[in-house]
Formats: structure tokens, sequence, C-alpha cells
């Protein structure tokens, strides 16, 4: 082995996505080791696929977690650069030329990381996760486990450790951090991250990620004290910080390889569909190539200098025009739900959308087709259901849930642990109080306060919010 500086582990549990994943590394642009660790897989499958692509492996007999399986293969691989890769992941050509660029690019770094895309069950980029601050990290974790590191850092900081469970990548950013090792980061996506129902961060439970929290955070102590939560003045930094690096990453992304061209279905240059151009237009990697409407009055129309083909079944004369993602940008909760479908059935990826100067917690899970728009804040470990559309300046809570097709106007407020049902739509400046909530179906009125459970179905308006018939 040793044929560059950089070694690849790639710990497997099993093999399902575990193909691709290593034809993606062998065909990158710079020499490195690759080194499967098959951590007791079924009869051995994850051994045999790497065997099957000629790519060196070790086999534990009995699954030891992945922490474990990570320090195996590092120490295995002897290099003085680690690129921790997992298995159900994807890597651009250029991930490790990129990374080891950063990494070697001035002294003393410990970790280089990227921005990744997600693919699978969520699309678009993953969200919060490009920020650098030391005080960031000490509240919660933005460096995916895909990341390239020191060995030496690595073994300073102790290695992976298998009692921080789901968060053993923030365990051990956290342990170099402490060690005074820095951070390095490349506003590219390098590398495409695969949300699936195996996926530990769906098939984990709720109580395993707070015991890991808990540990973590009381491993580093001294730290987490020091770093302390940011002053006003450094949560306007990190702000700037995070919208000049979005910037940078829709203008890299363009320059590698144009922008994504889409299809927003729902052209209302006065509604929904002027929001999206707006974002867009403020610096994300996307062109809108064509626009599909079921109001007939605006068949064969411009908006923006881009047409207007037809109904929903006009989809064939985006894909002409070279599409291969798209949005439903109308306001209907039920209708997005309904036109996504015709996306789906075209085989486009459903975009998920964040305003460069919108705040997303790194533990935030974003579903697919979702849109989030200027100066929306979404607080820790809150989850937003596909194809939701959050307007300008709304406030998500901690660990609120929002189910699919949610409707946010500008200005709403959610408090933590709030549920928000299926297709419900709250209006402009609503307020709901934690732990309340919200039935699928139903609608809250522009600005009423909720204080009390609303019933599936169920028209809300008022302060305190009080049910009227629909």
């Amino acid at each position: 082995m040793r044929s560059g500086p950089v070694g690849t582990v790639v710990p497997s549990h099993h093999a399902r996505f575990l193909r691709e994943c290593l034809r993606s590394l062998v065909r990158q642009t710079v020499p490195h080791d690759i080194l499967v660790v098959d951590d007791g897989s079924h009869g051995g499958e994850s051994g045999r696929v790497a065997r099957e692509l000629g790519v060196p492996y070790v086999r534990n007999t009995s699954s030891l977690g992945g922490a474990a399986a990570r320090n195996i293969g590092i120490e295995a691989l002897g290099t003085p650069w680690v690129l921790n890769f997992d298995h159900d992941n994807v890597a651009e050509p250029r991930l490790v030329e990129r990374l080891l660029r950063a990494a070697t690019g001035r002294s003393g770094v410990g970790v280089a990381y990227c921005t990744p895309r997600q693919i699978g069950m969520a699309h678009g980029p993953h969200p919060g996760i490009h920020r650098s601050l030391r005080a960031s990290l000490a509240e919660a974790n933005f460096i995916d486990a895909s990341s390239l590191f020191a060995r030496e850092a690595w073994r300073e900081a102790g290695g992976f450790d298998a009692g921080a469970g789901p968060y053993a990548d923030w365990d051990l950013w956290l342990g170099m951090v402490e060690r005074g090792w820095r951070i390095a980061y490349v506003p590219e996506m390098l590398y495409r991250y695969r949300l699936h129902e195996s996926s530990h961060l769906r098939s984990a439970g709720e109580d395993v990620f707070t015991a890991a929290r808990r540990y973590v955070r009381e491993k580093h102590r001294t730290f987490v004290r020091r770093a302390g939560r940011p002053t006003a003045w450094r949560l306007w930094t990190e702000r700037g910080v995070s919208v000049r690096r979005n910037l940078e990453r829709g203008r890299l992304e363009r320059d590698r390889r144009g922008p994504m061209k889409i299809v927003l279905i729902g052209a209302r240059h006065d509604g929904q569909a002027g929001v999206v151009l707006d974002a867009i237009a403020y610096g994300l990697p996307y062109q809108v190539v064509a626009f599909l409407d079921e109001t007939k009055e605006l068949w064969g129309s411009r908006v923006e200098g881009i047409p207007v083909y037809g109904g929903p079944a006009y989809i064939d004369r985006a894909l002409e025009q070279g599409a291969t993602g798209g949005m439903v940008s109308i306001g209907d909760p039920a209708g997005r739900q309904r036109l996504a479908g015709v996306l789906r059935d075209a085989d486009l990826e459903m975009i998920t959308m964040i305003h460069p100067t919108a705040f997303v917690a790194a533990s935030a899970w974003i579903g697919a087709g979702t849109f989030i728009g200027p100066l929306v804040g979404v607080s820790a470990h809150c989850r937003l259901g596909e194809l939701s559309f959050i307007q300008g300046s709304a406030y998500i809570g901690h660990d609120a849930h929002l189910g699919p097709a949610t409707t946010l106007a500008p200005g709403v407020a959610i408090g933590g642990r709030c549920r928000i049902g299926e297709r419900a739509f709250l209006g402009l400046g609503a307020v709901v109080l934690p732990d309340v909530t919200i039935g699928d179906d139903a609608v809250v009125g522009a600005g009423a306060v909720v204080r009390e459970d609303v019933a599936p179905g169920t028209t809300v308006v008022g302060v305190p919010a009080r049910s009227i018939h629909r």
C-alpha cells in the first residue's frame, strides 16, 4: 500500500451501497490507498464486494460498531492523512485532491471538510455544514464523518470513541480542536451523502442521540464551557461567514459544472415562484429553464424571460431544455404534494433550496423538495418534512417536527418541541407556543397565538387562537 499520503478507510456492515461507493473512490484524481473494513457483514458480503473490485479489506467476524471499525482501518493504513468515508456515500472525482490541498495549505490543520449534496430520502445541499467557528462546534457538530484528517491529530484526540455513539465524529473533532488543531473548509460539493431508511440518522432512537450528546458534552465540558454560547456580535459574525460561504459555494459549483438546470411547477411571479427566483438570484447554483403551471392564462407567456410551456403534462418540454431537477413553487400544500408526483414520474431530482441568509442547525433534517426562505431560523434537531415551504423570517424552535407539505408564511414563530401536521398552513406572523401539536390540514390564521393543540382539519384565529367553522 502507501501509494500516496492519503489512505481512505471505508467501514461497512452491509454491502447495499458499497459497490457504488468504492467505484467512486477508485476514480479519484490523486493516488490514495483504500481499505474496506468488513464489520461483520452477513456472509462477508462487504469483503466479497471489495475483492471483486480489487480493493483490499480486513474483516471483523462480528460487528464491532462504526467507531471501532474506523480505528482498525486507520491503524492498518498507516498513512499521514486519512479520509474516513461512509460506505453509502458517493465521492466526486476530486474529493481527495481538494481536501488534501486544503489540509496541507496551511500549518496545523487537523481536519478538512466540505459540503455534501444529499441524495436518497433528501436532496440538495446538506443543511448547516458550512461553518468553522470554535463556538459553533461547541454547540453542535457541523463536520460530517466523511472528512479528511491528520493521523497525528486522530491519535492525539484518542481516536473514534465508541462511547460517543452516533456522535463519535463530533467527539473526535472536539478532541482535535481542544489540542490546538485547526479546521479547514472547502466550499464545494465534493461528495453525495445518502440518507435512507437504515441510516443511523433515521434508525437510531431519539434517546440514543440524547445520551450520546450528553456524553460528548460532558467529556469536553471544559472546552464547551470555555467556548460558551456566542455573543450577539459573534453570532452576527458567524452569520456573515455563513452567507459568504454559501455564495462562494454556489459560485464554485457553477464554475465547476455549471448551474443545475431545473423546472419550476408554478409560474406566479407575484407568488411563490417569484420567491424562489429571488433566492436563486442571491447565489444558489440553479438555472430555471422552464415553467409549468395549471393556469391556462399563463401558458405561452414568459416569467423573467423563462417560458411557461403549459400545464404539468408538458414536462417533456422541460426535459428537452436539459432540466435534471425541479421544485413545486406554489403555496397550496395539497397542490404541492399532488404536483410533486409529476417530477417523480419524470425522474427529476426534487430540489431542496435553502436561501443563503437562512440559518439551519447542523443537527436539523430537511426533507426533499423543501424551500427555506431568507432570514429563516431552523434550530437544533428540527425535522422538516418533504415539500415544506418556509417563508422569510420564520423561526422553528428546537426539536420541532413539521409534517410533509407544511407551509409557514413570513414571520411565523414555532416554539420548541412542537408537532405540525401534514399540509398544515400557518398564516402571516402566527405564533405557536412550545409543546403544541397542530393536526394535519389545519389552518392557523394570520397573527394568531396558538396555546393549545389544534385538531386536524380545524381553522383557528385570534389571540388566543380559537376554532372557527371553515
